[in-house]
């Protein structure tokens, strides 16, 4: 069976499976359909962190940093996902702090689909940004991630 011609793709439906509680279907399409090893990573750890195991999700955010380097967006989305707020504030102001960053705060926004990955505290450009906008925070929170208190 093929899911799509997008890793991308499946793994967001890799996502809704988790989300409705299918955990080892979930697994499996990862290990089955994503070819690449750090969409494989990235799904096995937001499969973790749906799941609320945050030893599973940690082991896989560590993972997905050895095999393919530092991202700070990536690294953020992955921070918040676990519910380490410190450090996803941490990571979220230094992308405020480049040129553009906040487009890049957008786009962990949206990878996250945890509502809001960051406080509007930690990143001054993007808050000035949003407050004209009329784009609502905290965003909307479709998924679950039950090691995320904020």
């Amino acid at each position: 069976m093929k899911l799509s011609g997008s890793e991308w793709l499946t793994r967001w439906y890799i996502m809704a499976l988790a989300s409705e509680g299918k955990l080892t279907e979930a697994l499996q399409m990862a290990n089955k359909h994503l070819r690449s090893d750090s969409q494989q990573l990235i799904a096995k750890f937001m499969i973790a962190a749906i799941a609320g195991d945050e030893p599973a999700a940690l082991e896989y955010q560590e993972s997905f940093l050895g095999n393919h380097g530092p991202n700070d967006s990536i690294s953020l989305v992955m921070e918040a996902a676990r519910g380490n707020r410190n450090e996803a504030n941490r990571l979220a102001g230094l992308i405020d702090s480049r040129s553009f960053g906040y487009m890049s705060l957008m786009q962990a926004i949206y990878w996250c689909t945890c509502g809001a990955p960051f406080d509007l505290e930690a990143t001054p450009v993007f808050s000035s940004m949003l407050a004209g906008s009329g784009l609502p925070w905290p965003p909307v929170n479709p998924l679950d991630f039950p090691l995320k208190d904020w």
